[in-house]
C-alpha cells in the first residue's frame, strides 16, 4: 500500500552505541589533526600508508559474487543529465545486480523520469517546489514492498525521504538538506530536520519491528578523516556546510538513538581517501582526491554481521560516487 506519512507516532529511545570519541571541542575526531594528508598515499587496515592511483585512474574492482541482499546507493546530480555525462545507470545495475537502488538528487518530476529498468518497481518522491530541478528521491525494488513511506513529516514537499518495508528489513533512502554556502539552512537542518529524522526512524523501527538500512547523501562529514582537509575547513570554525559541530554531533545522536552502525566506518576504520564519495567539479578535485565523505550505509548494529561487504563504486558523470553494500542474511 503506498501512503504518504502523517500523524505523530511515539518515540523510541534507543541505545546507545559509542563509535566515536570526541575532540575538546565537541566533534568527533580519529588522531590529532597535525598536518595535511599526502593525497599520494592511502592508509591501509592497519593504518599504514600504501600508495595509491588518483581518484579518477582506478581500475574498476571485479564484483563480488551476488549476496542474497545487494543494495546499490547513488546521489546522481541529476537523471537526465547522468547520461550525457559519460555514465548511464543501467550499464551499473546491468553489472552490479542490486536488489534495491537508491538514488537521490534526482532532480526531475516523476512523470519525467528517464530511466526504467525492467524486473524493477520504482518509487519517488519527488519536489513539489516551484523550481524544478531540485532534490528527489527514486528508489528500484525488485521484490514488491510490503508498505511504502513518502516523507518523513517535515520538508516532505522538497522530496527527500522514501522507505519501503521488504520481508526482512526496511531500506530508507533520504537526501538530507544541505545548509548551504552561508549556513543559511544550518537552523533549520540540525534543530528540525535532523531530530524529526532521529524520531521517524525510532518510529519505523518500532512499527515495523524490522531491522533498518538507512542510505543516502547525509551532507555531513562525520569524522576528521571523513574530508581531505579537516584543518581548513574547520577554520574558522562552523563555516563549512557538513564539516559543523552540530550537524557532526547530529550524526553521532542519530546513530547512538537509532541503534545504527556507520558501516563504511565500522569495516575500514581507518580508511580515508578510499571512503570519499563527494568531489567538487570545480578545480578538478576528483583528480586531486580531494573529496569528503558524505554517504553512507547505516545498517542496524543487530544485523552489522551481516554486512559481507562495502564499496565505493569509481563511476562518473555525478559529484559523487556510488555505494554498494552486500548482505548476507
Amino acid at each position: 500500500m503506498l501512503r504518504c506519512w502523517a500523524g505523530h507516532l511515539w518515540r523510541r529511545a534507543g541505545g546507545a552505541r559509542g563509535l566515536t570519541r570526541t575532540t575538546r571541542g565537541g566533534w568527533p575526531s580519529v588522531g590529532p589533526m597535525t598536518k595535511k594528508r599526502d593525497s599520494s598515499t592511502i592508509p591501509n587496515a592497519d593504518g599504514v600508508s600504501v600508495a595509491c592511483e588518483p581518484a579518477g585512474k582506478r581500475a574498476k574492482a571485479a564484483v563480488p559474487a551476488k549476496p542474497p541482499m545487494r543494495i546499490l546507493q547513488w546521489n546522481v546530480n541529476g537523471l537526465r543529465a547522468l547520461a550525457l555525462k559519460g555514465t548511464t545507470l543501467k550499464d551499473v545495475v546491468a553489472r552490479e545486480d542490486p536488489d534495491v537502488i537508491c538514488l537521490s538528487e534526482v532532480k526531475c518530476r516523476e512523470a519525467d523520469n528517464p530511466l526504467k529498468l525492467p524486473g524493477y518497481t520504482c518509487f519517488f518522491h519527488e519536489s513539489k517546489l516551484k523550481k524544478g530541478g531540485y532534490a528527489g528521491i527514486a528508489m528500484y525494488s525488485k521484490s514488491k514492498p510490503l508498505d511504502v513511506i513518502r516523507g518523513i513529516g517535515v520538508a516532505d514537499d522538497e522530496g527527500r525521504a522514501v522507505a519501503i518495508e521488504l520481508e526482512k528489513l526496511c531500506v530508507m533512502c533520504i537526501y538530507v538538506p544541505n545548509s548551504g554556502s552561508k549556513l543559511d539552512r544550518l537552523g533549520y537542518r540540525t534543530t528540525t530536520w535532523d531530530k524529526r529524522l532521529r524520531e521517524f526512524v525510532a518510529e519505523l523501527s518500532a512499527d515495523k519491528k524490522k531491522p533498518i538500512a538507512l542510505v543516502g547523501d547525509l551532507n555531513v562529514a562525520h569524522l576528521d578523516i571523513d574530508i581531505h582537509d579537516p584543518i581548513r575547513n574547520s577554520l574558522p570554525r562552523n563555516k563549512s556546510a557538513g564539516f559543523c559541530d552540530s550537524e557532526r554531533e547530529n550524526f553521532s545522536l542519530l546513530l547512538k538513538e537509532c541503534n545504527l552502525v556507520d558501516v563504511w566506518r565500522h569495516k575500514y576504520p581507518h580508511a580515508t581517501v578510499e571512503g570519499y564519495t563527494y568531489y567538487s567539479h570545480r578545480f578538478n578535485m576528483r583528480a586531486k582526491q580531494k573529496g569528503w565523505r558524505l554517504d553512507y550505509v547505516l545498517l542496524s548494529d543487530q544485523i552489522i554481521d551481516a554486512v559481507s561487504e562495502i564499496r565505493v563504486l569509481q563511476e562518473t558523470g555525478s559529484d559523487h560516487l556510488p555505494l554498494v553494500v552486500d548482505l548476507s542474511f
